[in-house]
């Protein structure tokens, strides 16, 4: 007979006399002894005897960005105070424009020279000879019908500011040192204390908008580059060794920070041009590096639930999200944050780190690119510019700033139809230097139409006209690919030659003027295309003044595009249109 056992098994539940959960939360235990046990199991007692950190102590050094270098390696290098102007006020600047800079700067100008008169309080009749002197020239045709109203409406009353800024300044010098001397063309105004200080304050004006003894309408920053629509510039600094160099080899525009720069071999100024490394020592106590989805330290302590990062994936290939992944769960817990003050626009070099722990044991903590090197692995860095060995850079750089409308706007884009690309000057400026939309300089409508054919025949067949080629808008600008081997290189800016054996108008603006002087190298020109425009940036230095320049920005396109060429069409007379008439 086989006998059956049964295994049964009792538990013992605690109930509580207490309705609150205050005993449960306390987590007391009664036997201190369990717990060692655990310990031992889990062999927590082979952990080395080191104690908390309680107290930090940072030695470093730190010296100002106190050269600037606008372009390659090349260009010379030019002191730089970071208490002055941000940094991209200076590299992304345009030069001002000149005497030449057209009829609506220099109207602008003189309307400003007769506001400082009149508030000084000058006779009205030395204002009219100032107007007479140098009058406002209004050209003659290419002029946006806005721009022509306001020019006739500014010669009433107004000189030409710029030519007489030119002339002011060439008889009263520059600077504070100004004279009193009128130029010859007013030799028969008189002279007073209240005109003096009018130009005066004019050309300080002027000063910040214009170079009277400059001509043109500007040049790009010392450190544009056309072909690849970016902008280089160096600063350095210097170091308990040799100097070192920080470049930004691709600015496009926009705010500028320490990720931009990176180390650079180039030559750096001697160090005797540099102002000497400052000692930093901070001292301060532990707090621990925290950030969302971070593991609690507290027993009690619920994790960020925004951050879940218990249910992230990665697969053996994402190595990125492996990392993250290695450095949260594992090191989250290890790393300590030292807030160091720094002042704006430095390089601090972090030498060494003094960990002292809640047993008052000394620890000293090197950088890791010194650790690293001692075990023979790669360097490990969260931040920092890419080559400067365990750097703090602090960019003097602008928080926020405020962009004008554009003064000039450039689309470039891929026409796979035509096998081309397409630079669209969709604002630029017109006749007297004024921005306009393309739009508002189309020529009207030709209301000629050939001649209609014979009663007889016009019966007999319905009307159809041959038109050899449809030419792309006036403000398109055909972009010609231009291989180097069996691989295309670049483009060149290219005009569509129209049916009546002319060429199309030239660009009306800067940006496109320097891309046909030069080349587009074809990786700039990606399948959703570029977006180049020049605004006026106004913002606040750190000292509360004002910085104003001209700056160029380069952003993505809205992909590709067609321009409507098509050649040797025959089309129905009320589609052909007669507006064609010179291509036919």
């Amino acid at each position: 007979m086989t006998r059956v056992t049964f295994t049964t098994w009792g538990r013992i539940e605690p109930r509580l006399s207490d309705p609150s959960l205050r005993p449960g939360v306390r987590a007391e235990v009664a036997d201190p002894l369990w717990l060692l046990g655990r310990q031992w199991q889990l062999g927590e007692f082979r952990g080395e005897d080191a104690g908390s950190p309680a107290y930090l102590e940072v030695h470093g050094a730190s010296a100002p960005l106190a050269a600037l270098r606008r372009g390659d390696a090349s260009a010379p290098w030019e002191p730089y105070d970071p208490a002055g102007a941000p940094l991209e006020a200076i590299v992304e600047a345009e030069a001002p424009p000149g005497v030449d800079a057209g009829a609506a700067l220099a109207a602008a100008a003189g309307l400003r020279l007769v506001r400082e008169l009149r508030d000084r309080g000058v006779a009205a009749g030395t204002i009219v000879a100032v107007r007479d002197a140098y009058p406002l020239a209004i050209p003659a045709e290419g002029l946006a019908t806005a721009s022509a109203r306001r020019l006739r409406l500014a010669a009433r009353g107004a000189p030409d500011g710029l030519a007489a800024a030119a002339a002011l300044q060439g008889s009263m010098g520059a600077g504070p040192a100004r004279g009193a001397a009128l130029p010859p063309a007013l030799a028969g105004v008189r002279t007073s204390a209240a005109l003096v200080d009018g130009c005066h304050a004019f050309l300080d004006w002027v000063e910040t908008v214009a170079d009277p003894g400059g001509r043109g309408r500007g040049a790009p920053p010392p450190g544009w580059d056309p072909a690849h629509l970016e902008q280089a510039f160096a600063v350095a600094a210097a170091t308990a060794g040799k100097p070192v160099a920080l470049r930004a080899p691709r600015h496009r525009g926009g705010h500028l920070d320490w990720w931009a720069l990176r180390a650079s071999g180039e030559a750096a100024p001697a160090p005797g041009d540099l102002p000497t490394p400052t000692p930093l020592r901070v001292d301060m106590l532990a707090g621990p590096l925290g950030f969302p989805g971070a593991p609690a330290a507290r027993y009690w302590e619920v994790e960020d639930g925004t951050v879940d990062l218990s249910a992230a994936t990665a697969s053996a290939h994402e190595t990125a999200g492996l990392v993250v992944l290695e450095y949260a769960f594992v090191y989250g817990g290890d790393m300590l944050l030292v807030p160091v003050e720094v002042t704006a626009g430095s390089r601090t070099d972090i030498r060494a780190a003094v960990v002292v722990d809640v047993f008052g044991d000394r620890t000293l903590s090197d950088p890791s690119a010194v650790a690293d090197a001692a075990v023979g692995r790669h360097r490990f860095a969260v931040f920092g510019p890419t080559g400067d060995e365990h750097a703090l850079v602090l960019v003097p750089t602008l928080t926020h700033g405020h962009a004008g409308a554009p003064v000039e706007e450039v689309a470039l884009l891929r026409d796979e139809l035509a096998n081309l690309g397409w630079a669209v000057e969709s604002i630029a400026a017109d006749a007297a230097g004024a921005p306009v939309d393309w739009r508002t300089l189309l020529p009207p409508p030709d209301p000629s139409r050939p001649p209609d054919l014979p009663a007889a025949a016009a019966d007999a067949r319905p009307a159809w006209r041959w038109r050899l080629m449809r030419p792309a808008p006036a403000h398109w600008h055909p972009l010609m690919p231009e291989a180097v081997a069996d691989r295309l290189s670049h483009f060149v800016v290219g005009r569509v030659l129209r049916g009546d054996g002319t060429l199309d108008a030239p660009s009306r603006g800067l940006l496109l003027a320097e891309l046909a002087a030069h080349h587009l190298a074809e990786e700039e020109l990606p399948r959703e295309g570029r977006r180049l425009t020049r605004a006026v940036q106004a913002a606040r230095g750190p000292d509360g003044g004002l910085h104003l320049w001209t700056a160029r920005r380069t952003a993505p396109g809205r992909g590709e595009g067609h321009s409507g060429v098509r050649f040797d069409e025959v089309l129905p007379e009320d589609r052909a249109g007669g507006s064609a008439a010179p291509e036919e």
